[in-house]
């Protein structure tokens, strides 16, 4: 209760302001009852003295390529280059102006470089403007001019389709640029599948002249070069953005994934953690929204995928166990309420309603996993957006010869069930679950008129990501952005040596590696686990009981995607006041959650952090406090924000 307090007052004051400018700023602290003095601000002198630090600046080389089409938010290749921000966290702009980018001192192109981007006298500008100190980031050069090519270090480059992973070079891994690669996942990056004709995206290889070669393409050529110019560095990938980011959330790459499940696949977020890290490499102090709630580095998400009559049976189990640690879990609903002979019985029915009911009342959340859970959802034709009653829709499966379905509705296996669930629960569902699995192009659509919150109808792997990211309606690469896509982590579906009664002891150990490096990358584990056996319960409470409490957190997948819009939608600055070893933060929105509120904080050697405030519109301002959760890197939060409990756990962290 007192650290409840002490977090409600913290929000207050951050909210709210001081009413006298002259009070003291106080915390509560949660370990006491009484009120201490932790900084005493004069609120006029931070206002005064806040210069925010320079932003990253997106500059937008959608005009200059000539990529009308593409125009505006809905651009493939800035919509890439805003997502790597997104996830990097960092403060940034986007302008088109060239001029106004340069007045900042690290700026990513959003486009590949083509001979008309750039005049010759602009590329005069942009190679005085990295001499002074600049950081340059930029995609493929696949059309540059000489005079471009002289800027990021090369002679040129060569396209192909058949190169299918780049690996960073062993004496770089030791630079700041590549901290987060530390796994072998992240080291060799995959591009595509060689089984395949068309193996992979398009990729540009170069001949280092002045620059060096950071990553090399499995051909044997350079893949990414470093260009230390003057005071100033400019970096270039043979990659294009659009490719490596957005191809992969609509699952459209080149078979990429190296494995299915239960796997650890980052080759789509290296690129933001590149980003993350060199925007730090250029500031002695470098600020960014960070990805985990609550104080925490990571998370385990438990969901529950409810699709049989044994699994409404038996997650009286996993829910009575999970209520009892104070978690409230996820639990997909399927509600197949009638009998389709040789296929599903009619398993949600007046017994299984009220189990369903008891979730609620033991906090948990409900969530739709479908009605009929088929296993050719993805499969757009069979599903058409069919509006059609509860009584009408009677679809059949043939599961034995054809394994079609005839009779489908993308708008029924949605939205019926989410009116059936709320019907007859009360609660408001906001997330879907498919079964399989399976995606077609009109779930995004049904999802984002039909009021969903939020998806999680994909393996991590399959998009190469480990965070969350806006659907497409139609899943096409202009299409309005839908609703949060929540990939899953860990699974007890295990296409390699299923997970049995015999065997389940062994599961937690595969979950546990994976965590260990999404947790070094501070990402969280969505974890699936059918509850229709009582032993699975057991390898989750194993999992819980393993992990180190102090720095891994339980959460609710709901509570997971409202921070994650939260942070999506918070806009920031920072500066850093050298002289009183303060850091000055200062969110645009000052009505944002508490839990947005968490900022890391990578700080140079040999610079000191006595102080770091969040200011309000106001100027008034509440001081964090922080922790060393790395080498250089501070994690501020709140006041009360911190994890509930620590235990002695095993897991591995990477720093």
């Amino acid at each position: 209760m007192k650290s409840v307090l002490g977090t409600l007052l913290a929000v207050l004051w951050l909210l709210t302001g001081c009413s006298d400018e002259t009070t003291v700023a106080t915390v509560t602290n949660p370990e006491s009852e009484e009120t201490e003095s932790e900084v005493k601000p004069e609120w006029a002198w931070m206002e005064e003295a806040f210069e925010a630090e320079s932003p990253c600046v997106l500059l937008d080389l959608t005009e200059r390529n000539g990529y009308n089409e593409e125009s505006g938010d809905y651009s493939r290749h800035v919509y890439s280059a805003r997502y790597m921000l997104t996830v990097a966290g960092v403060p940034y702009t986007v302008t088109s102006d060239l001029e106004k980018a340069l007045e900042s001192d690290f700026v990513l192109f959003s486009s590949p470089i083509l001979k008309k981007t750039f005049t010759a006298a602009e590329t005069a500008t942009l190679k005085a403007w990295v001499e002074a100190g600049g950081t340059l980031m930029a995609p493929a050069l696949s059309e540059a001019t000489n005079e471009v090519c002289e800027l990021f270090g090369v002679s040129g480059s060569k396209y192909l389709k058949t190169r299918n992973t780049y690996t960073w070079e062993t004496d770089h891994l030791l630079d700041k640029e590549l901290e987060y690669m530390n796994t072998e996942e992240e080291i060799v990056v995959s591009l595509g599948n060689a089984e395949r004709e068309e193996s992979s995206i398009k990729t540009y290889a170069y001949t280092p002249t002045t620059g060096e070669s950071m990553a090399t393409f499995d051909t044997g050529e350079t893949a990414v070069v470093r260009h230390c110019l003057g005071k100033g560095r400019t970096y270039t990938f043979g990659v294009l953005w659009r490719d490596v980011i957005q191809r992969s959330q609509l699952n459209k790459d080149f078979a990429a994934a190296r494995a299915t499940n239960n796997c650890f696949e980052p080759s789509a977020d290296i690129y933001a953690f590149f980003l993350r890290s060199t925007f730090a490499l250029t500031h002695e102090v470098s600020a960014w929204k960070f990805t985990v709630p609550g104080g925490y580095e990571s998370l385990v998400i438990p969901t529950h995928d409810c699709d049989s009559r044994t699994a409404y049976d038996e997650m009286h189990y996993m829910s009575d166990y999970e209520a009892s640690l104070g978690l409230s879990a996820q639990y997909m609903l399927t509600v197949h309420y009638f009998r389709q002979e040789g296929y599903l019985s009619a398993f949600y029915n007046n017994e299984t309603i009220p189990k369903s009911r008891e979730l609620l009342k033991k906090g948990h959340t409900v969530g739709s996993h479908s009605v009929c859970h088929f296993p050719d959802f993805d499969v757009t034709s069979r599903f058409p957006i069919t509006i059609v009653s509860r009584d009408e829709y009677r679809p059949t499966h043939d599961p034995v010869d054809h394994k079609t379905t005839s009779g489908g509705s993308t708008w029924a296996e949605l939205m019926l069930s989410k009116q059936i669930i709320e019907e007859d629960l009360g609660n408001r569902v906001r997330t879907f679950r498919s079964g399989h699995l399976c995606m077609n192009k009109n779930i995004p659509q049904v999802l984002a008129e039909g009021g969903y919150d939020f998806s999680t109808c994909y393996n991590a792997a399959e998009v190469l990501s480990e965070f969350p990211f806006r659907e497409r309606i139609g899943n096409t690469w202009t299409g309005d952005h839908g609703v949060l896509q929540m990939p899953l982590h860990i699974s007890d579906v295990m296409y390699i040596d299923p997970m049995t009664e015999d065997n389940w002891f062994e599961k937690p150990t595969v979950w546990l590696e994976v965590l260990g490096k999404l947790a070094g990358n501070y990402a969280p584990a969505i974890l699936l686990i059918h509850p229709n056996r009582e032993w699975k319960m057991l390898a989750e409470k194993m999992l819980v009981e393993r992990m180190d409490r102090s720095r891994i957190g339980l959460w609710n997948l709901e509570a997971w995607g409202d921070f994650w819009l939260a942070r999506e939608k918070m806009d920031f600055r920072y500066c850093y006041v050298a002289d009183k070893a303060t850091i000055l933060i200062k969110p645009d929105d000052a009505e944002n959650e508490l839990e947005t509120c968490l900022f890391a904080l990578d700080v140079q050697e040999g610079v000191n952090v006595d102080h770091v405030i969040l200011l309000n519109k106001e100027g008034q301002g509440t001081e964090l406090k922080f922790r060393e959760i790395a080498k250089g890197r501070l994690l501020a939060t709140l006041p009360g924000v911190e994890p509930k409990e620590r235990t002695d756990g095993i897991i591995p962290i990477r720093m």
